[in-house]
């Protein structure tokens, strides 16, 4: 990593100790005993790059061929890896500028640490650099922190940008797959037919990316209850063994007593088994995969898994999924761009890049994270932490069991402020036999069912123009009209409080892009 200048330089100010003061013997003696004792990099020089002083702890970080500093220039002792990133800076020190940067080092221990150095040059009371002093403090931890943070950050314009054109999309598609079902209605020879389901599994295949998409900007559709992460765990993992080759290792350990979570099933099925055929992709000549659960611990949006042996003390507010394997292993750089869309690390044609963006979302969609803990030749740790729910489920909705109405000829009033989409699902509506009238507002909807005019059934799309959305006007209308059955669609679930996209199990609900034979199924109660 390349330096970079935090801190702008400070104007020349004049010191009150000169190099003949610094050196006196009882100086020397009360410097020493306190630049020892700081749990930082400390040491001084004089202008022509000479050691004067230097402290353990900054021997221990340099980690110099040479056994001691002492009678040693800068450019001497310095490793020739930090001679580009240091040297250029400290001859602005030398020149009476203070400087301040970023720079990694390997110490003695051979864990690369990321150092804050700083050079504050001391000066005669004529204004002249007569020494300077270095301090260099591990900051690590602080990088690290700053780069989860930016690349959330990364990832959150990302979801909300792929969430956007996504749900654009889809209400186009809505267009074109409509049509396309309606062409099959009409009198078309054998070989246009022929060309016409072409272009339908062509756009089934532009749908299915959409829902991808979707689902990394955490804009799907979910429907969680809770569950047992052990119980979901051992129905996979009968799966999973069965795409393992002979020569992979399998092994899946259970270390959280409290280990309900509140998830989308289905959803978190094709999470884990995302996880596993990545790990038995990156394991071609064989190796171990190994799963076990944890108990975890958020803290100020930071997750921390718990290690303990008595488990059933362990409680934490959420639990910890690992999924090990010692396969090949990720750059850093591939790490952190490993939940980016259409990034992948397979070889073209064996990977679209969705896979782990898809896990992603759906784990950041219901209230958790993930991290990877990874190094090339040697494996990779998936880790998914998710909140812990109560035994019995408090969020689920009560499911209000309605009568589906007869495969006959229904009344449909249609919501929808897409004149193309509304077009497209009246003309569908009207080949499959019903009888729709469409309004662009929940406000004109309102007005027109308290008029006393009867409709079967209301398909509404959830964000519709006006002061209602979709959704709201459907608690209305099951109050008001309780014998009315109502749809909710969308190109995704726009919920309005903009973070939790869950969508209750009591309301029916049809994704766009919308297929006509779904929606006959959907209309028909199958």
């Amino acid at each position: 990593m390349k330096p970079s200048d935090p801190d702008p330089i400070s104007p020349k100010t004049p010191g009150t100790m000169s190099l003949a003061d610094f050196l006196k013997p009882e100086s020397m003696v009360v410097a020493q005993r306190v630049m020892e004792s700081i749990p930082a990099m400390i040491a001084v020089f004089d202008t022509k790059l000479n050691y004067i002083y230097a402290n353990q702890f900054y021997v221990q970080t340099v980690n110099s061929k040479h056994s001691n500093w002492k009678g040693k220039n800068l450019t001497e002792y310095l490793p020739a890896y930090l001679h580009e990133y240091i040297l250029p800076r400290v001859k602005h020190v030398v020149h009476g500028e203070s400087v301040s940067y970023y720079i990694d080092i390997t110490p003695a221990d051979n864990i690369t640490r990321t150092i804050l150095a700083s050079y504050e040059p001391i000066f005669t009371h004529s204004g002249e650099t007569e020494f300077f002093v270095m301090s260099g403090f591990d900051a690590t931890e602080l990088k690290a922190a700053e780069r989860r943070l930016s690349n959330a950050q990364k990832l959150e314009a990302i979801g909300q940008l792929t969430g956007g054109v996504a749900h654009d999309f889809n209400n186009q598609l809505t267009i074109i797959m409509g049509m396309l079902s309606l062409l099959k209605y009409d009198n078309l020879a054998p070989i246009a037919l022929e060309r016409l389901e072409v272009i339908i599994t062509a756009a089934g295949r532009c749908a299915n990316l959409t829902s991808q998409m979707l689902a990394f900007g955490r804009c799907q559709s979910l429907q969680p209850s809770s569950l047992s992460t052990k119980t979901l765990l051992k129905e996979l993992w009968l799966l999973a063994k069965v795409s393992m080759q002979d020569n992979i290792d399998c092994s899946l350990k259970f270390k959280c007593e409290f280990d309900t979570i509140y998830v989308d099933p289905s959803r978190f099925e094709s999470a884990i088994l995302n996880l596993v055929f990545n790990a038995r992709d990156a394991m071609p000549l064989g190796g171990s995969l190994r799963i076990q659960t944890l108990p975890a611990e958020e803290t100020d949006g930071i997750w921390s898994p718990i290690y303990t042996n008595n488990e059933q003390t362990a409680k934490g507010n959420g639990i910890l999924i690992e999924v090990m394997d010692d396969g090949v292993g990720m750059t850093p750089e591939a790490a952190e761009r490993i939940f980016e869309p259409f990034f992948t690390t397979k070889s073209i044609g064996n990977g679209t890049g969705m896979g782990m963006a898809m896990v992603y979302g759906f784990v950041k969609q219901s209230g958790g994270d993930m991290e990877v803990i990874t190094a090339p030749s040697l494996g990779s740790k998936i880790r998914i932490f998710l909140p812990r729910a109560e035994i019995y489920d408090t969020y689920q909705k009560k499911v209000i069991l309605k009568p589906i109405p007869p495969k006959s000829s229904m009344k449909i009033l249609v919501i929808e402020d897409n004149l193309q989409v509304a077009s497209v699902v009246m003309e569908m509506l009207d080949i499959l036999g019903h009888r729709p009238q469409q309004c662009q507002s929940g406000e004109v909807a309102l007005d027109i069912l308290r008029g006393n005019n009867f409709f079967d059934l209301v398909f509404t799309d959830i964000m519709i123009c006006g002061e209602i959305n979709g959704l709201e006007l459907r608690e209305i209308l099951l109050t008001e009209f309780p014998t009315i059955r109502v749809i909710c669609t969308s190109g995704y679930p726009d919920l309005p409080s903009g973070e939790n996209h869950s969508l209750a199990s009591d309301i029916e609900f049809l994704k766009k892009p919308i297929d006509l034979n779904i929606l006959r199924d959907m209309l028909d109660g199958k």
